[in-house]
Formats: structure tokens, C-alpha cells, sequence
């Protein structure tokens, strides 16, 4: 595991996108990536749907302002 308290931003895209499995292997080189593949204390996983959802608030609130 590496020494670093950084979470691989490949990872949290990941699983936030359901893509992280078994057979999931960081684009950043697999086992020698240098930054973690887990979760940080508290983090809270947002769904593609989710973010999409957000996007689109966000985009009708800087509209109507």
C-alpha cells in the first residue's frame, strides 16, 4: 500500500461510476499507482444520476440568477 493518505481520483471515478469490480485495474499503472485505492473516512459515493442531477440544479440556479 502506498505512503501517501491521497485517494486515486481514477478509483473514486470508479466506483462512483460502478465500474470498480474484480477486474478493475488503475489506469495510473494497476498495483504501482502511487496513490490509495480506498475510500477516505466519511466519503460519500454520489451516482452518475446523482452528479447529473446536481449539474442540472446547478445549471437552472445560475440561470435564474
Amino acid at each position: 500500500m502506498p505512503d501517501t493518505i491521497i485517494t486515486c481520483l481514477h478509483f473514486l471515478e470508479a466506483v462512483e461510476d460502478d465500474k470498480f469490480g474484480w477486474r478493475w485495474e488503475c489506469p495510473m499503472g494497476g498495483e504501482k499507482c502511487m496513490y490509495r485505492h480506498q475510500l477516505p473516512d466519511g466519503y460519500v459515493i454520489t451516482s452518475k444520476k446523482e452528479r447529473e442531477r446536481m449539474r442540472k440544479e446547478a445549471e437552472a440556479n445560475a440561470a435564474n440568477t
